[in-house]
């Protein structure tokens, strides 16, 4: 590398620049190639080029030696860490500075490589164009001249962009060094064997040494007291009693008076998702910011007098720290938990558990903080190393005694509340679940055994990092339910900000409705990463370099040139279960969440949810293969031998796959239709990669496979539209006058308030014997869902309608004779002979008179 950026300084250096009659040529060149301007102007009168051509050769020579010398100085640079990096004596304080050192370097190649490599693809077209298009044409010597220059000025910017390339290739190798020796001493010093918290000569010397370094520590301690207001004038002692008096009054009674304040002003508001979350948020920040706040004032008032000496000062810290992060733990804990007012909960927790939990938290961050204490004060008068073993394990074993305490307590708080109900036992929720009480017995027992095994580090380690994930997790909590307390706010359209985007920057409804969804889950999604680079950040794992920290922990062996390691093994399947996690939250955010306020139907929004599911998996499939080290053509190997067997062993399955993704894109069915497959009718609710979901009336799950609908004839009653038609058949008897009862018909179906005025309801009359005269009458309504309800209520509306008309129903053949049809018929009979006697009377009175 060094050698290509040599070669690259001397090319640089000596590169010999245009003369002014070069330049007017490349000038009279470049015009000719244009367009050959006009050959009639007398040479005499074409205007001067050599000024502008020396300013336009001049131009890039600086800009090529500016760049030269950033590519010098970061070498230089880059070989003065490459050398520190030799020294084995480095701490993770000096790595972490040689890291900051290196990323400004790393950036400042990045964007030198993106600035010369447009360069370098300029001039190769450039050249490709100065080229001789034929050996038979001769080249000219301004055009071998001007090819010459273009070429060497290519020649510089690609060793440029070379030894660019270079020093990026180095500048990786050196952070994946910082990054390796960081974790190597991490490793080293976290796992690194102690004596045993229970080795009796450990407490020997601890307890054989602890009046003489208890005496030396209060020699100390009164020393400076008594030397203290020698050093003391009035400014001081004025400065030094206004910040203790300021800490102490915003630690303690401003911070009450502040959560006092946040909880009555909770109470007079009525209860909501949005002013929980927001009260719990304030309640946080205050009641945990304003006593940190107060003692890091505390300690930088007494650093900047320079009173204290620098062995008590470390002592004079944790003193002040510890009650600070006390109250800070039992704000958040307030704020997640509110014991003793359910309302304000965001976490399901009983009263008692959420009191417990308090406990708990306020006793674990004491007990560490207690023990910083102690180990401060050993470090203070230069106590042996078996001080800190035996103080870090006493702590680390007294917060296990704790854990398992409570959870024990709770153990025994459901035992008592099961034994209380009289009757069948009904679970009231928030209760601490089976998992996290598994997880908290073997936290408890990890505690315990390595303290006796002699990894007092470990132990230290895991008890700050146990404490530290129950903070990321209560804030991660408030801060997510914050998010979806204001994310359904902006989704409702009854509330004060839906109504200021509406009215004020003119945003439709269902547009602000999507902006919800779209910015809560964004917000979601950032938390949750932030938590967890937050988590994993004590492990000595940066945001940069999680995916590295992870893929390099044991080394692999190779296998037909792919290296398979058990790390990469692990990564790859928790990397494919993360992303099948991450796609299956994605699908269930635009199935709950976003896709419900857009105007696309269901069949639509199936199709969307499958397609993300179906891209997704194959994200994570690929993305685990290129861990594992799996090329293309490696894939591409395994499908070939694959597709032997699965040509004859899974034909059927691929048939049906293919028909899936084929319902998915020309969606001749979609979920929600109405279809008929065979013999089975029902509505569509759900299309799998192998078969489709379909419900019939009778709440039956039928499963037809995919391959049916593609190959098979198949009934959609809703494809183009979801207009229905109502069919009713209607009977009455043959002496029953037709155009009445058509015209009831027509009546009845007008009167009902869905169905269509255009199409028409129609009335057909289908036929006529001795039985009756068949009538059907066709009505069609706008939603096919609702034709059984509309069938029903016209034919209620018709049967009372006929019964008020005393329409007569025929009787089917061989039926009893029903004796009001006799009755109507004599009746009619009557009436008949009644009108034809009246007619003939007059015609014999007339016949009488004549004769």
């Amino acid at each position: 590398m060094r050698a290509i950026a040599d070669r690259v300084e001397k090319r640089g250096n000596g590169r010999p620049k245009l003369p002014l009659a070069v330049a007017a040529l490349v000038a009279f060149t470049f015009l000719s190639a244009a367009g050959w301007a006009q050959t009639a102007v007398p040479p005499a009168l074409r205007p001067s080029s050599a000024a502008p051509e020396q300013s336009a050769s001049q131009a890039p020579d600086a800009d090529a030696q500016r760049q030269q010398g950033q590519l010098d100085g970061a070498k230089r640079e880059l070989d003065q860490i490459e050398q520190a990096l030799g020294d084995a004596k480095l701490d993770d304080a000096a790595l972490m500075k040689l890291r900051d050192r290196l990323d400004p370097l790393a950036q400042q190649l990045a964007s030198l490589i993106a600035s010369v490599g447009p360069k370098v693809d300029d001039l190769n077209q450039r050249v490709a164009l100065l080229a001789p298009k034929s050996p038979d044409i001769p080249d000219t010597q301004d055009s071998a001249r001007l090819r010459e220059q273009v070429t060497a000025s290519r020649d510089a910017a690609v060793g440029l962009l070379a030894g660019a390339n270079s020093l990026q290739v180095q500048a990786g190798q050196l952070a994946t060094r910082i990054a390796d020796r960081r974790r190597a001493a991490f490793t080293e010093r976290t796992f690194q064997q102690s004596p045993s918290i229970i080795s009796p000569s450990l407490w020997q010397t601890v307890l054989s040494t602890v009046p003489l370094f208890g005496g030396l520590l209060a020699r100390t301690t009164l020393s400076w007291l008594r030397g203290l207001p020698a050093e003391m004038d009035a400014q001081k002692t004025f400065e030094l009693m206004l910040a203790g008096v300021l800490a102490l009054f915003v630690a303690w009674p401003g911070r009450r008076f502040i959560c006092l304040l946040i909880r009555k002003a909770e109470a007079r508001r009525p209860p909501s998702p949005l002013s929980t979350a927001l009260g719990a948020a304030i309640l946080a920040i205050a009641g945990a910011a304003l006593p940190l706040l107060a003692g890091t004032l505390f300690l930088d008032t007494l650093d900047e007098l320079n009173i204290a000496p620098p062995r008590l000062l470390t002592l004079i810290e944790p003193l002040v720290m510890t009650p600070a992060w006390v109250l800070a733990a039992r704000s958040i804990v307030h704020a997640l938990l509110a014991p003793g007012v359910p309302r304000l909960r965001l976490v399901s927790a009983t009263d008692d558990g959420a009191r417990t939990l308090l406990r708990f938290a306020t006793a674990a961050v004491a007990t560490l903080g207690i023990a910083a204490i102690f180990e401060a004060a050993a470090q203070s008068v230069g106590a042996p190393i078996s001080y800190s073993v035996a103080i870090k394990g006493m702590a680390s074993l007294a917060l296990s005694g704790l854990l398992a305490a409570t959870l024990r307590r709770a153990a025994e708080s459901d035992a008592a509340a099961e034994a209380a109900c009289l009757g069948p036992y009904v679970d009231p929720g928030g209760k601490l679940g089976g998992f996290a009480r598994i997880l908290g017995w073997a936290a408890a027992a990890t505690l315990t055994l390595a303290a006796f095994l002699g990894y007092v580090a470990f132990t230290w380690f895991m008890a700050h990092q146990m404490l530290w994930a129950a903070a990321i997790f209560a804030v991660t909590t408030i801060a997510l339910a914050l998010i979806n307390a204001v994310a359904a706010q902006m989704q409702r359209r009854d509330t004060a900000i839906a109504r200021f985007a509406h009215l004020q920057m003119g945003l439709p409804e269902r547009a602000l409705e999507q902006a919800g969804a779209l910015i809560g889950g964004g917000l979601k999604a950032a938390t949750l990463a932030l938590a967890v680079i937050l988590l994993l950040a004590p492990w000595g794992v940066e945001s940069g370099n999680i995916f590295e920290a992870l893929q390099g922990v044991i080394f692999g062996f190779s296998v037909a040139g792919v290296t398979i390691s058990i790390s990469s093994l692990i990564v790859a399947a928790i990397l494919f279960a993360a992303g099948v996690f991450v796609t299956h939250l994605l699908q269930r955010w635009l199935e709950s969440e976003f896709l419900p306020t857009t105007r696309i139907d269901a069949g639509l929004r199936n199709s969307i949810r499958t397609g993300v599911g179906y891209l997704g998996i194959f994200t994570a499939a690929a993305l685990s293969l290129s861990v594992l080290g799996l090329s293309v053509e490696r894939i591409t190997i395994v499908a070939g031998a694959l597709s032997v067997g699965i040509g004859f062993g899974l034909q059927s399955i691929v048939n049906n796959f293919v028909s899936g993704l084929i319902l998915l894109w020309e969606r001749p069915i979609r979920v929600g239709d109405w279809v008929v497959v065979g013999t089975e009718e029902g509505i569509v609710r759900r299309i799998n990669v192998r078969a489709t979901e379909i419900e019939t009336f009778d709440r039956t799950a039928v499963i037809v496979p995919n391959s049916t609908f593609i190959s098979g004839i198949v009934k959609n009653k809703v494809l183009s539209d979801r207009t229905g038609r109502v069919e009713l058949k209607v009977t009455v008897a043959i002496t029953e006058d037709a155009e009445a009862v058509r015209d009831l018909l027509m009546r009845c179906a007008r009167a009902h308030p869905q169905i269509l005025k255009d199409p028409a309801p129609v009335v057909q009359l289908k036929n006529f014997n001795a039985n009756g005269i068949d009538f059907e009458l066709f009505g069609f309504v706008a939603d096919v869902d609702a034709t059984g309800r509309i069938s029903s209520e016209l034919r209620f509306s018709l049967l009372k309608h006929l019964h008020e008309q005393e329409v007569a129903h025929s009787a089917p053949t061989g039926a009893p004779l029903d004796t009001r049809q006799l009755e109507k018929a004599f009746a009619h009979l009557a009436r008949t002979i009644e009108e034809v006697r009246d007619t003939q009377v007059p015609r014999d009175v007339h016949k009488r008179a004549v004769r």
